[in-house]
């Protein structure tokens, strides 16, 4: 089947979709046209309803009588009217004799056997729909001043307390006239669409066959009997455009020809030069192996040397350890040293703060002696004055006994004061001696102090320098052996070096042989190639 056979059916399927969707949407629309009014009436009559129950309510409350009440009610609905007075209400007995009605004709006449032109008794159905809780009834009836029937929908409701039903209904023939209408628009609308489609259609399948350069069938057909080998056949294409498909499969084609005669030629100059890349392999071969034998032989030789490089950076590596030991020791011996002279010149200083301190003291016992004196004299003082009261008080006879008696212990306190006063001045001048011996010697230990403190850093200095000159050793031994090191590493790197190119020798020998082998296999290759490009018809 052709591109535009596809297309034409691919149309139709649209067609009978679109016929599809428009049936149910107009069918939809007309349910929901006929519900409107089903509720449009359905709603009136619960209005109605309503009146009825107002003056039932008067009824009840004594206000009307039932004829009166029923009356009232019944001319209220009869005179009431929607749809800018084209639709009216209607009142039924449970006898279906009509009531309440705008047309005076219908008024108190029975309607139980009053049948449309289909023959439904169509008020008896809406007692019967109303006692039954309220329901629809669809009848024909003419319009006002006219004899045609029309379809009609009516709802009605009773009344149970007066035994009356309510009924109202609206013409459906404007639906029915709406919905063909709409079905008229649709059907254009599809028509309409259709056109597009097919205009839309007819430029694509143009484009298509225009970029293929005709049908797909037959390029498929063509890329088949090319994928099979035959590459003889011209290609035919409907449209002049270098740049379709078929244009470029023929291109193809034509490429393909002169490739394949290139490849036919080439593939006999290759296998001939497969001999010569073989042979020239195999002399390669030789000469690798010959190379990895004397590079071994270096290799050995190399790896004796590196031996003994490794020796003697050993043996240096243990001079450096022993050096860095007596460096180590020297640097600690300088440590004990140093803590050595701080702490004689701590106590240094602490014999100098002692000596000074032992001046003080004496200077402190000096003043001590001054206020003894000067108590001493106090004393004197108090004791000659005790003496002379006491002469007084004799003097004034009984009068002065009492104070004769204070007088005799002041001087008593007087001269214990005197003879303490004595003990203290000697324990001073004994203090006084000792702590100027003890300023003597305390002297002299500075002395000794400084003395040791200045050995004490000669020492340091001496340390300092076999610490420096064992640090020097250790840097110079050190550094022979990094030397003796490297040397033993680019020893290693030289071996490792060499065995690598032993190495290489031999890979290029085992590739040189599989370079030969190759060789004859692609030799073999060729001739394959050359069957397999004559398969091909050019």
């Amino acid at each position: 089947m052709g591109i535009r056979a596809r297309m034409r059916v691919l149309l139709g399927c649209m067609l009978i979709g679109l016929i599809l969707i428009s049936g149910l949407g107009l069918l939809s629309l007309r349910s929901s046209m006929i519900g409107a009014r089903q509720n449009q009436v359905q709603h009136m009559v619960q209005s109605a309803i309503s009146i009825m129950k107002y003056y039932h309510g008067e009824e009840l409350a004594g206000k009307l009588t039932r004829d009166q009440a029923i009356h009232a009610a019944g001319i209220a609905i009869q005179n009431a009217t929607y749809n800018d007075g084209k639709d009216y209400f209607f009142v039924f007995d449970y006898n279906s004799v009509e009531r309440f009605i705008s047309n005076p004709k219908l008024l108190n006449k029975d309607m139980s056997n009053v049948a449309d032109a289909d023959g439904v008794l169509f008020v008896p159905e809406m007692v019967k729909a109303a006692r039954n809780g309220g329901g629809f009834v669809s009848y024909a009836f003419p319009r006002p001043g006219s004899t045609e029937p029309k379809p009609k929908i009516s709802y009605a409701a009773a009344f149970d307390d007066w035994q009356l039903v309510v009924g109202t209904g609206v013409y459906v023939d404007d639906i029915t006239t709406a919905f063909w209408e709409e079905t008229l628009k649709q059907l254009i609308y599809i028509v309409i669409v259709l056109v597009i489609l097919g205009v839309v259609a007819g430029v694509l399948v143009r484009s298509v066959l225009k970029q293929l350069g005709g049908e797909p069938a037959y390029a498929s057909e063509v890329v088949r009997r090319i994928a099979a080998g035959d590459l003889s056949a011209e290609v035919r294409t409907e449209s002049r455009d270098e740049g379709s498909l078929l244009a470029g499969i023929q291109r193809m084609a034509n490429s393909l020809r002169s490739l394949i005669r290139q490849i036919h030629e080439n593939a006999g100059e290759a296998g001939h030069l497969t001999v010569e890349v073989a042979n020239a392999a195999n002399k390669v071969a030789s000469g690798s192996d010959s190379q990895s034998d004397a590079t071994r032989s270096m290799a050995a030789a190399i790896e004796e040397m590196t031996t003994s490089i490794s020796v003697v950076a050993d043996s240096a590596g243990e001079a450096s350890r022993l050096s860095g030991e007596a460096g180590n020791q020297a640097r600690e011996g300088s440590r004990i040293i140093d803590s050595t002279s701080n702490k004689i010149n701590h106590i240094s200083g602490i014999v100098a703060n002692s000596a000074a301190s032992i001046g003080a003291l004496g200077e402190q016992t000096d003043s001590i002696a001054s206020i003894m004196q000067m108590i001493r004299e106090v004393a004197d003082q108090t004791n000659l004055l005790a003496l002379n009261a006491a002469i007084e008080a004799a003097r004034a006879g009984e009068a002065g006994r009492g104070f004769a008696v204070v007088a005799d212990e002041v001087r008593k306190l007087a001269e214990r004061t005197s003879t303490a006063t004595a003990e203290i001045s000697g324990k001073i001048d004994a203090i006084r001696a000792a702590s100027q011996e003890a300023t003597v010697r305390m002297g002299s230990v500075v002395t000794e102090v400084a003395t040791g403190v200045q050995m004490a850093g000669e020492a340091s200095t001496a340390i300092a320098s076999i610490r420096d000159d064992a640090g020097r050793v250790v840097t110079s031994a050190s550094q022979i052996s990094e030397a003796l090191r490297e040397q033993s590493s680019a020893s290693h790197a030289i071996a490792s070096h060499v065995e690598d190119i032993a190495n290489m020798a031999e890979q290029n020998s085992s590739n040189a042989r599989r370079v030969a082998e190759a060789s004859q296999r692609l030799d073999q290759i060729m001739r394959g190639l050359k069957d397999s490009v004559g398969q091909f018809r050019v």
